[in-house]
C-alpha cells in the first residue's frame, strides 16, 4: 500500500478538518478503496465477503498512519474547561467544596480560582493538624476601614510571631491568590485560627464567594462598631439548598412576602386607594415593620438591634391623609412642591375630587387648582371661637384621634328598609318580619323544642316514629367497629288548613343523610324507572275510546316498603336515644327517605308484587302493566313513583285492584283521576271526550308565606318585560306566549314563573345556528300522544338532508308506538308517516347514492329497510294539511289554529 503525508493546517477553533478529510478521500480514492467510508452495507453484493473485508481492512490501516498529521494542531482549550476537569479529578473528600463551586455560583468559574482555593483548602488542613499555631479571631473589615498606624504595628508583630513560630523549610506564608506573604488581599477574611470548626466561612464583599477559613469571626461595621459571631452551628444557622427558578422554597422571604401583601391589601382597602399605589404601599409597610417591636428579639425593633439606640416615631403620618406643601408664588421661582409640608391627619385626600379638579393643559402642563379640602381645613383652623375667644376645635380633634379605633369608629353604610315599604309603613314592615319569624317552620330537632307549637311538633314525631316501628324499618343493634354510620335529620313541615274548615297539620319527617353515603360500599345501582308521557297520553286515549273506568291512587310512604339489599347503620333519631340505648345505632332492614338507592328498591318491590298477582309488564315502558282476562286485556296500570293510574273496564275489577295493593301497602284513595303529574284530567263521558289541560290560572298564585316570600326574590315581571321588547321589535311568534304570562304580573306563582322559563328555553332553542328543525307529531285516534320539536346535531346542506334526518327520527318514534300499541292490545299492521318533501320520499324508498346525497350518514339509511318490509310507509302530504309546521316555524294565527285542530287540541 502507497504511502502519502500531507500538511494540516493549524486548529484555530472554527475548522473542522475538512482539507484532512478531503485529503484522505483523495488518498482512498487512489487505491481504489473509497467504498469503505459508506461502510459495510454500501458495498457491492457480488463481491465476497473475504475481498469486503480486505478492502475495509486496507482503508482502516491507511486512515491510521496518516494520523500522525494531526499531531501538528494547536487545540487550545477554554480556562473553565480546565478548571472543571480539575475540579472532576480530586478527590471524593472534597465533594462538599466540588458542589458547592459547581451549583453554587452564578458565574463562570476559572482555573486559578480553583487552584487557589484547592490550596487554601490544603493548608487549612495543615493549620488544623499544627497544634502549636493558635490565634485569637477572624477579622472582616469592611471597604470603608482604614488601617491606622497601630495596627499595622501590631499586624507586623503578629506576622513575625507566625514566621517565628513555624519553621518550616519551605519558606514564609504566602496568599495563594495574590502571592504576597501574610494575610489575604484587602477586604477579605485573616485568618487567625485556633479552634478548627467543620461550618464554612464565606468572604462576602460583593464578590466571588470563597472560603477562607473557619472559626470565630468579628465583623467591623460601617460605624466602627465591632461584633462577634461565633457559635453558628447551635444558633441554628445551617446551610438549605434549592431548585433553581422556585423561590417558593425560600421560607423565609417568601413568608415576608406574605406578610407584605396582607398588609398592603389592608391599607389600601382602608385608604380607598386603587392598586396603582401599591409601589407606596409596600415601602411603607416595608418601613413600618422595621419599626415595630418582635417578640423574636425581646420586643425590640429591628432598626434598634442594628443601630443599638432606640428609634424616633414622631415623622409617623397616617397613610393616606391629606398634605399640604407650601407653594413660592413668586413668578420666577420654580413651579415644584418644596419639602416644607403640613399635615392633617383628620382628614383623607379626595382622590377623585383631585383627578376631577386638577386639569392638564394641551402641552401636557398640570394646572395646579386649590382642593376644595383646603378649604376645609382653613375652616378648621379658624375654628369656631366661643364668648372668651378661645378655639374648642383643635384640643377635640386631638382627643378624637387618639381614641380613634377603625372597628369601631368607621362610618357605617345607611340601612335602610326594602323599596316596598315606605317610612310610615315601618311599623307594618317590623310586624310582618316579627310574625314571619314566630310562625316560621323549625329547621331541626333543637328549634322545634323551642317552638310555642313543641306539643305540635312532638306529637307530629311520636306519629312518625309508630309508623316506622310499624314497619320494621330498622332494629337497634350494638355500634359495630370500623363501620360507617349514616346520619338522619327531622324535617318539619306546616300544612296550612283552610279556615273554619279544617285546621293547620303539622307534620314531621325522617330522612337519612344520603349525601355521607359512598358508591360502592353503601349503594352500588340508584336508577329507578318511571312512566313517559307518551304511556300516560297513550292509555288516556284508549280510556276515550273505549270509555274505560279511571281512577287514581297514591302509596303512602312508598319508600319505606323497599328492602336494602346492602348493610347500612344509621344514627338514632333525635329525642328517641335513651341512656340505655346509647351507644346502639339501628341496622336498616327497609329503605328510608333519603338514601340513594330508595327509589329503587320501592320500584323492584312494588315491580315484584304486580308480577305476583298476575300483571305483565310491558316491554316498551316497564312502568306500564297490563292484566288479561278471557284472553283480552282488561286492566292497564301506571307507576309514577308513587302516584297509580288504574284503567278498567268495569269498577269491579278496578275494586279489586284497590283491595290487593292495600293488602300489600298503605294507599289512599283519591277516586277518578283528575291531576297526573300537573295535567289535569277533565272528562265528559256522554261525549266520549277526555280533555288535558295545563293552563295558567289565578288558582296557581301563591299561598302561603312562604312562596309568596319566594315569589318576591323572582323576577318574574323583569322577565316578563325583556320578552315583551323581544316580541314588540322582531319575534312575532311570542305573542301569544306573552299574552298568557302577562297576565298574572300582580301575584305570580311557581307555574307562571315555569311558564316564563320554558319560553325563555324556546327563545335560547330559536338562536340562529344554521342547523334545521325537527319536528314530528303522532296520533292515536286522532289525538296526538307524542310529538317533538328540537334542533338537529348536525348542519344540513339541503332541504332534502334536513327532511330526510326529520323523518328518520320520526320514523324511530313510529317503531316505539306500533310496539307499545300493538302491546296495549291494538293491533295495526302498518303505521303511515306523512312528510311534505318529495324529494326525501324517494330517496328513502330507492336505494340511490349521487353527488348530493352521498355524504349523508350511513346509520340515516336502516329506515330504508324498515320502509321495504312494509311495516311502515312514507307518504306525501300538503304543507297546507301538515300540523307539524306549528312546532318548527312561526306561522299566522289562523294556521296555527288550523294546525291545532287537524291534532284534536283546541284552546278554552
Amino acid at each position: 500500500m502507497g504511502y502519502a503525508k500531507f500538511d494540516i493546517e493549524k486548529f484555530i477553533g472554527k475548522n473542522d478538518f475538512g482539507l484532512w478529510r478531503v485529503k484522505m478521500r483523495a488518498l482512498l480514492v487512489q487505491q481504489g478503496i473509497v467504498e469503505a467510508l459508506q461502510g459495510p452495507t454500501a458495498l457491492p453484493t457480488e463481491i465476497l465477503e473475504k475481498e469486503r473485508n480486505s478492502i475495509l481492512e486496507k482503508a482502516h490501516s491507511a486512515i491510521i498512519l496518516n494520523l500522525d498529521d494531526l499531531e501538528n494542531i494547536d487545540v487550545k482549550m477554554e480556562d473553565e474547561d480546565k478548571a472543571l476537569l480539575l475540579l472532576n479529578s480530586i478527590p471524593k473528600s472534597y465533594e462538599h467544596f466540588k458542589d458547592a463551586m459547581l451549583y453554587g455560583r452564578v458565574q463562570t468559574i476559572s482555573l486559578d480560582e480553583v487552584q487557589s482555593l484547592i490550596r487554601a483548602k490544603e493548608l487549612q488542613k495543615k493549620h488544623d493538624m499544627n497544634e502549636e499555631n493558635s490565634g485569637d479571631s477572624l477579622t472582616v473589615r469592611g471597604r470603608s476601614d482604614r488601617r491606622d498606624t497601630r495596627n499595622n504595628q501590631n499586624r507586623s508583630r503578629s506576622r513575625k510571631g507566625k514566621k517565628n513560630g513555624n519553621q518550616s523549610s519551605k519558606g514564609p506564608f504566602k496568599c495563594y491568590h495574590w502571592h504576597k506573604e501574610g494575610h489575604f488581599k484587602k477586604n477579605s477574611l485573616a485568618i487567625i485560627e485556633s479552634e478548627p470548626s467543620k461550618e464554612w466561612i464565606l468572604d462576602s464583599d460583593n464578590k466571588v464567594c470563597k472560603v477562607v477559613g473557619s472559626g470565630t469571626i468579628r465583623i467591623r461595621m460601617f460605624d466602627g462598631a465591632e461584633r462577634i459571631l461565633q457559635h453558628v452551628r447551635k444558633n441554628g444557622i445551617t446551610r438549605h439548598k434549592a431548585v433553581r427558578s422556585t423561590p417558593q422554597q425560600n421560607r423565609l422571604a417568601e413568608r415576608m412576602n406574605r406578610t407584605l401583601l396582607e398588609r398592603v391589601r389592608c391599607m389600601l382597602l382602608n385608604a380607598g386607594l386603587p392598586k396603582s399605589f401599591w409601589g407606596e404601599a409596600v415601602s411603607i409597610a416595608c418601613y413600618l415593620i422595621n419599626r415595630c417591636p418582635s417578640t423574636a428579639i425581646g420586643m425590640k425593633t429591628p432598626l434598634e438591634m442594628w443601630y443599638g439606640k432606640p428609634i424616633n416615631y414622631n415623622n409617623l403620618k397616617v397613610f393616606r391623609c391629606l398634605a399640604y406643601a407650601h407653594i413660592k408664588q413668586d413668578k420666577l421661582e420654580a413651579r415644584a412642591l418644596s419639602r416644607d409640608v403640613v399635615f392633617d391627619e383628620s382628614k383623607m385626600a379626595n382622590l377623585q375630587s383631585y383627578v376631577t379638579k386638577n386639569s392638564v393643559t394641551k402641552e401636557g402642563i398640570p394646572i395646579e387648582v386649590e382642593l376644595h379640602q383646603q378649604q376645609t381645613m382653613a375652616d378648621q383652623r379658624t375654628g369656631v371661637h366661643d364668648q372668651d375667644g378661645e378655639n374648642q376645635q383643635e384640643p377635640e380633634l386631638e382627643t378624637r384621634l387618639d381614641n380613634y379605633n377603625l372597628v369601631r369608629d368607621r362610618q357605617r353604610r345607611t340601612i335602610r328598609p326594602p323599596d316596598r315599604y315606605g317610612h310610615a309603613d315601618l311599623i307594618s314592615y317590623a310586624l310582618n318580619i316579627a310574625e314571619e319569624i314566630e310562625e316560621a317552620e323549625p329547621k331541626n330537632f333543637k328549634e322545634a323544642l323551642k317552638s310555642k307549637d313543641k306539643h305540635k311538633w312532638t306529637k307530629a314525631m311520636d306519629e312518625k316514629i309508630a309508623s316506622l316501628m310499624k314497619n320494621k324499618t330498622w332494629e337497634l343493634v350494638d355500634r359495630p367497629k370500623n363501620q360507617r354510620v349514616v346520619g338522619c335529620k327531622w324535617i318539619f313541615k306546616k300544612k296550612e288548613g283552610i279556615p273554619s274548615v279544617t285546621k293547620a297539620r303539622y307534620k314531621a319527617k325522617l330522612v337519612a343523610k344520603g349525601f355521607t353515603q359512598v358508591e360502592g360500599i353503601d349503594f352500588s345501582e340508584i336508577f329507578s324507572p318511571v312512566v313517559k308521557h307518551c304511556s300516560i297520553k297513550l292509555i288516556l286515549a284508549l280510556v276515550a275510546q273505549y270509555d274505560l273506568e279511571l281512577e287514581q291512587l297514591d302509596v303512602k310512604t312508598a319508600f319505606l316498603y323497599g328492602v336494602l339489599e346492602e348493610t347500612i347503620y344509621m344514627d338514632q333519631p333525635d329525642g328517641y336515644c335513651t341512656l340505655e340505648t346509647k351507644d346502639k345505632v339501628c341496622l336498616l332492614k327497609k329503605s328510608l327517605y333519603g338514601l340513594k338507592q330508595s327509589p329503587r328498591q320501592w320500584y323492584k318491590r312494588f315491580d315484584e308484587f304486580m308480577l305476583r298477582i298476575g300483571f305483565a309488564r310491558s316491554s316498551y315502558d316497564s312502568c306500564v302493566y297490563m292484566k288479561k282476562q278471557d284472553g283480552e286485556i282488561s286492566t292497564y296500570l301506571l307507576l309514577y313513583v308513587d302516584d297509580i293510574l288504574v284503567a278498567s273496564k268495569s269498577k269491579e275489577e278496578v275494586q279489586e285492584i284497590k283491595d290487593m295493593l292495600n293488602s300489600e301497602f298503605d294507599r289512599k284513595d283519591l277516586g277518578l283521576a283528575t291531576k297526573i303529574l300537573g295535567m289535569e284530567i277533565i272528562r265528559d263521558r256522554k261525549k266520549s271526550r277526555l280533555f288535558l289541560s295545563q293552563k295558567l290560572s289565578n288558582s296557581q298564585a301563591p299561598e302561603s308565606e312562604d312562596e309568596k316570600k319566594y315569589m318576591e326574590s323572582v323576577p318574574y315581571v323583569s322577565g316578563v318585560g325583556s320578552i315583551m321588547y323581544g316580541m314588540v321589535c322582531c319575534r312575532p311568534d311570542l305573542a301569544y306566549a306573552v299574552s298568557v304570562i302577562s297576565r298574572f304580573m300582580a301575584n305570580p306563582g311557581q307555574a307562571h314563573w315555569e311558564a316564563l322559563k320554558w319560553t325563555l328555553r324556546y327563545l335560547r332553542g330559536s338562536i340562529d345556528t344554521r342547523k334545521s328543525l325537527t319536528g314530528f307529531i303522532f296520533t292515536v285516534f286522532g289525538t296526538a300522544v307524542s310529538w317533538k320539536s328540537n334542533i338537529q346535531s348536525v348542519v344540513a346542506l339541503s332541504t332534502t338532508e334536513a327532511e330526510y334526518i326529520a323523518v328518520t327520527e320520526a320514523i324511530k318514534e313510529a317503531m316505539w308506538l306500533k310496539g307499545m300499541v300493538e302491546e296495549l292490545g291494538i293491533q295495526q299492521k302498518v303505521v303511515t308517516v306523512f312528510c311534505d318533501n318529495q324529494s326525501t320520499i324517494h330517496l328513502k324508498k330507492n336505494q340511490v347514492f349521487h353527488e348530493r346525497s352521498k355524504h349523508i350518514d350511513v346509520k340515516l339509511h336502516f329506515v330504508r329497510d324498515v320502509i321495504a318490509k312494509g311495516s311502515i310507509i312514507v307518504k306525501k302530504i300538503p304543507t297546507e294539511e301538515n300540523p307539524v309546521d306549528m312546532l318548527i316555524k312561526a306561522l299566522p294565527v289562523a294556521k296555527f289554529r288550523h294546525c291545532l285542530d287537524l291534532v284534536n287540541s283546541t284552546e278554552k
